[in-house]
């Protein structure tokens, strides 16, 4: 499971509390963001799940092999034997959880990006948003996902 655009991480509390063998819960790269985050974790996560999630940061459109190691259990991937104009190696998620991440219109495009690099060609996206977002936002997302880069929303 990978969450992106994380915040304070409650839906990845959740997946590793219902049983996800692994969550890598993503934000922006900046320490106060991430340090909020894993703090989030560490304190809402029993001692015997803590092996099940990692914090990750990351930049939407920005290459996402760390992400695909850190679902591997690892954070070891030679990136110097990989090309950045290449795709990334295979997608690791089979469920990738989107929480209030749609109101960044100019972000669209690098979003939609990564959840073709990132996402298992089975998987499975789940994406919430409020209606602070406002429904054109989202309606615009959920159309160019849909015609742009080919995924199915119901």
């Amino acid at each position: 499971v990978l969450e992106l655009g994380a915040g304070t991480g409650l839906p990845s509390i959740l997946a590793v509390q219902l049983g996800a063998s692994r969550v890598v819960s993503s934000d922006y790269p900046d320490p106060a963001i991430l340090a909020t985050l894993n703090k989030n974790l560490e304190t809402n996560l029993a001692a015997n799940l803590k092996d099940r999630w990692i914090v990750k940061g990351h930049v939407w459109g920005e290459w996402t092999h760390h992400l695909n190691a850190a679902a591997m259990h690892t954070d070891v991937l030679d990136v110097s034997k990989l090309d950045p104009s290449e795709p990334t190696i295979m997608p690791a998620f089979d469920v990738i959880l989107l929480a209030d991440t749609f109101w960044m219109r100019h972000q669209h495009d690098n979003l939609l990006k990564d959840l073709q690099s990132l996402l298992n060609p089975s998987g499975t996206i789940w994406a919430v948003a409020g209606l602070h977002s406002g429904r054109a936002v989202m309606e615009a997302f959920f159309s160019k996902a849909d015609s742009e880069y080919g995924f199915r929303v119901e």
